[in-house]
């Protein structure tokens, strides 16, 4: 049985256990709790997803520790505590191996794991030490097998990896496929949205072919009859203005005619004609689709840029936006400095209706650019990013780690702070990342921005980028 000091410190264990589940489950849904763990990476996010027989982990920690609570408080239960703290060591190793393979940083996990631990040290007794490693074994086999995450892409958390497919091999160097894709990802893109747009024009005359049989069918005549009724009967008017404008819009195609000139006019005003009388058809099969249920089920290619995460970057936006801009970005690119005054413009203009996200491609060419781009990430510890980032863009002179340091002491930052950051090259390894990020999407250029996966490259107008948004923040949200 339990002494009164186990009692309590277990009882204590189990209620910070209780709140991290519990945090874990509702983290996505409270801003400031997902505040937290988004400045370490998207691994709360993902790990939110993690289910158990379709039910979410989170759930199972609920309950579980508020069994052990029970168990705890009531005499008869004490012997099931160290039962309870074998499966929740055997599940959570399975956590903890997920997220490592996965390389998430959950800081709820995390906390839930030191919950864990405690518990083990506390009910350890060298009696029962090999019956509490056997059910942790029992519990580790039955979650390796049986979680899961319902991630974007519906694959099982608890599979390793599948190899990536090889598209050459080189000795004993293999060449994947997603090394040959990556730099082609743009033109490939392209290809495949030709393919969407000539589905998309065929399957809409299929749409209408469709609905005129059905209407026709509805009222017992033929579709001929149909059109007759509908579109012929009320005339379809060609004129000689028609004629004129067509024959001079298309003289240079019309040189190799032989007949005579009436002839030729009279062919025009047949075509047209024909024309018209499909226009009417085609108007008219819209406006059927009131009548007549339509259900589509073409999906838009996925865009390959889609795979840019936010992680730790800059950005200005609730994070629920409709509408995330990436921005990849060069501090001494001529063209970036050319569109940095439009992009403050934009995100001025949209405010708080749309999250902008920096990432850096500081490009080999660029002599400083690196190294600026890590002093930015050092004042943005200090929240004076975007006002930093505004400095150098402006400069005219060479960003030499002096004049780095001379821009962020004309903000008033604590250089005590910011010196040894960029002395130390702290944020070296997240220019990286943004680099390799760059890389495997298959950007090639700055800048580069992705709206809603959407890529434009270079520099643009601000009404180039109000209708690219709009027609993003127009779109119908799906349900999450």
């Amino acid at each position: 049985m339990l002494n009164g000091k186990r009692k309590v410190l277990l009882a204590a264990l189990s209620g910070a256990g209780l709140l991290f589940a519990v945090l874990a489950g509702i983290s996505e849904r409270v801003p400031w709790l997902h505040a937290i763990c988004t400045g370490m990476g998207d691994g709360c996010k993902e790990t939110a997803t993690y289910t158990l027989f379709s039910v979410p982990l989170w759930i199972y920690g609920v309950l579980a520790y508020i069994a052990l609570g029970f168990a705890v408080l009531i005499r008869r239960l004490q012997p099931s505590v160290e039962w309870l703290v074998g499966v929740l060591l055997g599940v959570e190793a399975v956590l903890v191996l997920m997220m490592a393979e996965e390389k998430l940083l959950c800081v709820y996990c995390l906390g839930n794991l030191l919950v864990v631990l405690a518990l083990f040290t506390v009910t350890f007794r060298r009696e029962s030490f090999w019956r509490t490693v056997s059910l942790s074994l029992m519990a580790y086999m039955v979650s390796f097998h049986f979680i899961v995450s319902a991630d974007a892409g519906g694959a099982a958390a608890k599979k390793d990896s599948e190899p990536p497919q090889v598209a050459a091999r080189v000795g004993s160097k293999d060449i994947t496929m997603a090394e040959l894709e990556a730099p082609l990802n743009a033109r490939l893109f392209d290809l495949r949205r030709q393919a969407h747009r000539l589905k998309r024009e065929k399957l809409d005359e299929l749409i209408l072919e469709a609905l005129l049989e059905q209407e026709a069918a509805a009222r017992s005549i033929t579709v001929q009859e149909l059109i007759e009724h509908e579109v012929v009967s009320k005339g379809i008017e060609v004129n000689e203005a028609d004629v004129n404008r067509y024959y001079e819009e298309n003289l240079a195609r019309l040189t190799d005619w032989k007949g005579s000139h009436d002839e030729l006019k009279s062919r025009i005003r047949s075509a047209l004609e024909q024309q018209k009388t499909l226009q009417g058809v085609m108007d008219y099969a819209r406006t059927l689709r009131g009548k007549h249920e339509v259900a589509e089920f073409l999906e838009d290619p996925v865009s390959p840029y889609a795979v840019v995460q936010v992680g730790a970057s800059p950005s200005a936006g609730p994070e629920d936006a409709a509408v995330t801009v990436f921005e990849f970005s060069d501090y001494e690119c001529p063209a970036c400095r050319q569109a940095h005054e439009v992009v403050r413009r934009v995100r001025e203009h949209y405010g708080q209706r749309i999250r902008w996200v920096f990432k850096d491609y500081p490009l080999k060419m660029h002599q400083h650019s690196r190294v600026a781009a890590e002093a930015a990430r050092c004042v943005a510890e200090q929240g004076k990013f975007w006002e930093y980032q505004d400095l150098l863009y402006g400069s005219a002179e060479e960003l030499t780690t002096d004049k780095l340091r001379k821009l962020a002491d004309g903000l008033g930052l604590d250089m005590g702070l910011f010196g040894p950051c960029l002395d130390e090259r702290r944020h070296k390894a997240a220019v990286e990342r943004d680099l390799l990020e760059a890389k495997k999407a298959g950007l090639d250029r700055t800048p580069s921005f992705l709206i809603n996966g959407r890529l434009i490259t270079g520099s643009h107008s601000f009404e180039r980028f109000v209708q690219m948004i709009d027609e993003e923040l127009n779109k119908p949200r799906k349900k999450p």
